[in-house]
């Protein structure tokens, strides 16, 4: 908005004549106006529940406490050739190579979030049974075993929405799964929300709608509803924090009077 604010002064200086710079300011402003901006806050995560915990209700509330994902970045892989043998290198895309996925997780009252990727890498390779007595768990999987891919590898679809609440891009993830959830710190002096990051391994990262022009609701801009406004707990929390002015995240949670009020 800052970088908008500073066209719309620079337009006022050169004015908005068809051409040089006044044109390509107004060309830029009407652009803005009719397009909107992307906001890094308006994205949810789909994650299909796997088969080894089919019956997990967590993972139908992920969209709202993932409050941070990372748009899984890729590179093309080349090599270096002299095409003459000799001269300039040359480079050679021979594959492509995707990063590993990143998400953020605010954890809930009850510890259903992170039970649910506990227990989903649990699944993948059992880690908890007792090796020198030979146990296994529930399903007959012994210590350490690894549980075949098509019952623990799912689909994970992230999307980004425009202030009209239409979606810009839909990224998918295919057959992802949970290789690594870092440490948890716990402290009696800290009261902020627990939060902990998973990261993800997949085949491929595909970005759905890549050719496809977005289709704009009615009219071109239209109101988001209360309901999606308070979609993700990060966006309540965002209110909840401006509600409370200087006492933060943290103040804001506590005044579950507010809370209350807000929903």
């Amino acid at each position: 908005m800052n970088a908008i604010g500073t066209v719309a002064a620079l337009k006022s200086i050169f004015g908005s004549k068809s051409g040089g710079s006044g044109g390509k300011i107004g060309n830029f402003m009407s652009e803005i106006r009719a397009t909107g901006v992307a906001r890094t806050n308006l994205f949810d995560v789909e994650i299909t529940p796997p088969k080894i915990i089919l019956g997990s209700k967590a993972a139908s509330k992920i969209s709202l406490y993932a409050e941070g994902a990372a748009l899984s970045g890729r590179t093309i892989s080349t090599v270096d050739i002299n095409r003459y043998g000799y001269g300039p290198h040359e480079k050679i895309p021979y594959s492509m190579q995707y990063n590993d996925f990143t998400l953020q997780v605010i954890g809930d009252g009850q510890g259903e979030m992170y039970k649910f990727f506990y227990n989903w890498m649990q699944g993948i390779v059992r880690g908890d049974s007792d090796v020198l007595r030979d146990k296994t768990d529930g399903g007959g999987k012994k210590a350490y075993e690894v549980e075949f891919k098509e019952n623990y590898a799912v689909d994970i679809v992230v999307r980004q929405y425009n202030e009209q609440g239409d979606t810009i891009f839909a990224t998918r993830l295919t057959d992802a799964f949970p290789i690594s959830v870092p440490d948890v710190s716990l402290n009696w002096s800290d009261s902020s929300l627990m939060q902990f990051s998973v990261t993800f391994a997949y085949l491929q990262n595909i970005l759905e709608n890549a050719g496809t022009p977005m289709a704009l609701g009615k009219g071109g801009i239209m109101e988001l509803s209360p309901l999606q406004k308070l979609v993700k707990v990060g966006t309540a929390v965002q209110v909840l924090q401006g509600l409370q002015g200087t006492r933060g995240i943290q103040g804001a949670l506590a005044a579950s009077t507010s809370v209350r009020n807000l929903f």
